[in-house]
């Protein structure tokens, strides 16, 4: 009977330890967490995963599991997720997705007091970031550090400059660039000296569009604190002028003459029949033209000064779910992957020896027969933390972030950082601004038709459509966002 009361006693403790064992686990004591991202599935995701959980449950007592979804169904995706109060807990937000959008919908969680968890995530962000994060007047998703300073300026291919002895540095005007034009129409057979992509001759950094069909604000008129006036540039002299000048380009041949019906020159740019392309510049960015191009080019930079756009910052960000079930982990996770370098790198570029190889200078090259390659590290937190890729710079990252830095020094960022313009209340005159501008505009702005043939007309269109709504609209949303600002900072 002892016996037999042993091997019972026995049985139930075993039995007990099963069912407290699988209670711990559906208990969630070490939770998954779901991470949406948009871009294509990678095949040995599931192989990724296992070796970044050792880092992720060993850190925050939490798994991770990264789930990729078709980026042009992203958005729609995820919105449906969040209306139907799906319990995700981590997603990409930005660009797609839209930041903004998301947050004013209810789709994500405020991040304010779960923050304060993460001090070393508030503090390897600098302050214009978080500045940038309030929707408002509260945080939603942590911005992922990258370049954000834009700074659009001449790329002309090396051999040209060397040839025609064009002094890079002193150009500071694009009305400077008129005698190297000259020079390549009157001397190179088959090669236009200017690349009309930027449809839109910006002549000065006074304006930010903010609504796009040419409605801005006037960077000069804010008083420091609530005022700023919102413009409409096509009918402001700067842009006159521009428009007088790259008209004067298409007469002299500098513009070719089918600029209109030419909508797709992308071959023609490849084939190398254009001395100077328009481009966003970024360190390293010359390697990246030369791979597509095949020549060497060089960066006019002194034409336009770094600067950050109100929406600079809300481009690439991860957010929480608002529904989540795990939220502090799912913060702690926000702060690993920004912080943590091995852990970045793993779900950047895969495992080292599998996925890709160190060269003997430390650069990543990429295996041909990789079954991990998501080439987005942008998407997954703090670049700035990457590897950096065979054939760029050794300091790229440093440089990247000196330009952001630089952009802060000169006080080049916008008055508005933050401000995303919502157009549900003029949602039906933007569709018909936008196709008559195109439609009527186009000629004016390629400089294939001069402002003194019919452009008041076409400024008169503009209002005819409901132009006026749409700047009282933006100035409006302006006003407020500013004052807003101004409340939260007291």
């Amino acid at each position: 009977m002892k016996k037999v009361l042993a091997l019972i006693l026995a049985l139930t403790l075993v039995a007990a330890c099963f069912v407290g064992c699988g209670k711990k686990e559906a208990d969630g004591d070490i939770p998954t967490l779901v991470w949406y991202v948009p871009g294509d599935a990678q095949e040995d995701t599931a192989l990724v995963m296992e070796a970044a959980n050792k880092i992720v449950e060993k850190e925050i007592g939490a798994r991770i599991d990264l789930k990729f979804l078709d980026q042009s169904a992203f958005s729609q995706k995820m919105e449906l997720k969040m209306a139907s109060k799906d319990d995700f807990d981590l997603c990409f937000t930005g660009y797609i997705n839209v930041y903004s959008k998301a947050a004013k919908l209810g789709g994500l969680e405020p991040l304010d007091e779960l923050l304060k968890l993460t001090p070393d995530l508030v503090e390897a962000t600098p302050q214009f970031y978080w500045d940038a994060a309030k929707v408002d007047g509260k945080i939603y998703a942590v911005p992922n550090q990258q370049i954000v300073a834009a700074q659009s300026c001449p790329f002309i291919p090396v051999e040209l400059v060397e040839k025609y002895n064009l002094d890079v540095d002193s150009i500071t005007e694009y009305s400077q660039l008129e005698p190297f034009m000259k020079a390549v129409y009157e001397n190179e057979d088959g090669i236009w000296p200017w690349r009309n992509r930027n449809a839109y001759f910006k002549v000065d950094g006074t304006f930010e569009e903010i609504v796009p069909i040419g409605i801005a604000i006037d960077k000069d008129s804010f008083d420091g604190e609530t005022g700023i006036d919102v413009v409409f540039t096509d009918n402001h002299e700067s842009f006159l002028e521009g428009m007088r000048i790259r008209y004067s380009w298409y007469e002299k041949g500098y513009i070719r003459k089918d600029v209109l019906s030419a909508t797709d020159d992308n071959s023609d740019y490849l084939a190398g029949k254009y001395a100077m392309d328009i481009q966003t510049y970024k360190p390293g960015v010359e390697v990246n033209i030369k791979n597509v191009l095949g020549k060497d080019v060089v960066a006019v930079r002194n034409i336009a000064k770094p600067y950050i756009k109100a929406g600079a910052c809300q481009s690439t960000m991860i957010g929480i779910g608002k529904n989540s079930k795990h939220k502090e982990e799912a913060m702690k996770f926000i702060e690993l992957i920004n912080t943590n370098k091995e852990l970045y790198n793993l779900i950047c570029f895969g495992i080292e020896g599998v996925h890709y190889d160190l060269n003997e200078d430390g650069f990543v090259v990429k295996k041909e027969d990789s079954k991990y390659a998501p080439e987005a590290d942008w998407k997954f937190g703090n670049q700035f933390n990457a590897l950096v890729r065979e054939g760029a710079d050794a300091d790229v990252w440093e440089q990247t972030e000196a330009l952001n830095n630089e952009a802060v020094e000169l006080d080049q960022v916008s008055p508005v950082l933050g401000f995303s313009f919502d157009n549900s209340k003029v949602e039906a005159e933007i569709t018909a601004l936008t196709a008559y501008r195109k439609e009527k505009g186009t000629a004016y702005f390629v400089g294939a038709k001069s402002i003194e043939d019919g452009y008041d007309d076409y400024i008169q269109g503009m209002y005819d459509r409901g132009l006026e709504k749409v700047i009282a609209e933006a100035q409006r949303q302006v006003d407020a966002f500013l004052e807003e600002k101004a409340r939260n900072s007291k």
